[in-house]
């Protein structure tokens, strides 16, 4: 049975993004709470792959209340709810989120219990109703002074937690710190700071273009970097040759592949039926550490593919590593042998057949090339 044993990972956006950050809320009318809520949303959708997400933001109403000698810890709990439509854009899920902001503010007396009895919603005794995820925005006063020793102001790690997540952003003149309590059972601390990771390379890809579509946002892409240090780390730590001599290299190719959108519902077994889709880019990454060459696709690939480059590279050690988690624009890439079966990976990937494997494989070989020049 799940408990409620908890951490805490604390993560640091730099002033200047921080910046950034705030003035894409104040160009577009919306506070720094709701850009960064609207970004927390963003994150949420691209890793679970849901587009209806609630999350659960604290509220003080203390001011709404006749008896001005109240003194203590009043919070409570807003259920915030966010649908993401299909191609929906980081600017309209930023106005969803302050409509949501407003109305929800507008109703801060209606409690969550209240709230929860009128819906009916079934109660676990292990799990938070309605909302497993907590969304909250402090801002840092300035830290006590004292002649001769600094000071500075943080929290207390969390040993136990009640909900799945909760990320809480301090507000400075310093940056934005990110304190994120998570379950450990449910998460480690890897995989924690990863989405962490995710969460900053989103808003700031925000900041750079606000009306691109949430789902093309540069998360999960981006950070495949950190894949491949992750794997650079394992490698190193295992290996037992060492060097003083070896030369690293890095580099990138896109290929473009027709894409499908399927027309049909069904379950495996079943073909499904398809017109002609947006086409679809794929981002194919190689770095090269002497003689081993750890190659990146921004999506899941079948296993085959990978084989296939491993027989066909020419540098000696050669790993594929793919992203499984947050959404690929292609979906699940097979084999082209593959689409003669209708198991749910074929039938849902947005690729046609014919381009994907090949072009997968070759444009790894081209920076293989590139890599010995």
């Amino acid at each position: 049975m799940r408990t409620h044993a908890g951490a805490t990972l604390r993560s640091h956006i730099d002033a200047e993004s921080y910046r950034k950050i705030k003035q894409l809320g104040a160009k577009k009318g919306c506070t720094l709470f709701a850009t960064l809520l609207a970004g927390f949303n963003a994150l949420l959708h691209r890793l679970s792959n849901q587009n209806d997400i609630v999350v659960g933001i604290p509220a003080a109403g203390q001011s709404l209340l006749e008896e001005g000698s109240l003194i203590g810890h009043c919070v409570n709990f807003l259920p915030l709810r966010v649908q993401i439509g299909e191609k929906e854009s980081f600017v309209e899920l930023l106005n969803q989120v302050k409509r949501s902001l407003l109305d929800a503010y507008d109703h801060q007396t209606y409690t969550y219990g209240t709230l929860l009895r009128k819906l009916g919603v079934p109660r676990d005794p292990v799990r938070m109703p309605l909302m497993e995820v907590q969304f909250n925005v402090e801002r840092l006063g300035a830290s006590a002074e004292f002649r001769g020793l600094k000071a500075e102001v943080g929290p207390n790690s969390k040993a136990a937690v009640i909900l799945d997540i909760f990320f809480n952003v301090i507000e400075s003149d310093q940056g934005l710190m990110i304190d994120c309590d998570y379950n450990t059972d449910l998460f480690d601390e890897k995989t924690i700071s990863l989405w962490v990771q995710y969460y900053q390379t989103l808003l700031l890809d925000a900041v750079s273009d606000a009306d691109k579509a949430v789902d093309d946002l540069n998360a999960s892409v981006d950070s495949t970097g950190n894949l491949l240090g992750e794997e650079v780390i394992r490698i190193l730590d295992t290996s037992k040759k060492t060097s003083s001599d070896v030369r690293l290299w890095a580099g990138e190719k896109t290929i473009t592949c027709p894409g499908r959108t399927r027309t049909n519902t069904g379950r495996e077994g079943a073909p499904g039926t398809y017109v002609d889709g947006e086409p679809v880019n794929i981002r194919v990454g190689l770095l090269t550490i002497g003689t081993t060459a750890l190659a990146t696709v921004n999506a899941e690939v079948y296993t085959q593919i990978a084989l296939r480059l491993k027989k066909e590279s020419p540098i000696a050690n050669t790993v594929i590593v793919t992203q499984s988690n947050g959404r690929a624009n292609s979906g699940y890439i097979p084999t082209d042998e593959a689409f003669g079966h209708n198991t749910f990976q074929v039938l849902d990937t947005h690729l046609k057949p014919g381009c994907a494997e090949s072009g997968i494989v070759n444009a790894a070989l081209d920076l293989m090339t590139e890599s010995s020049k």
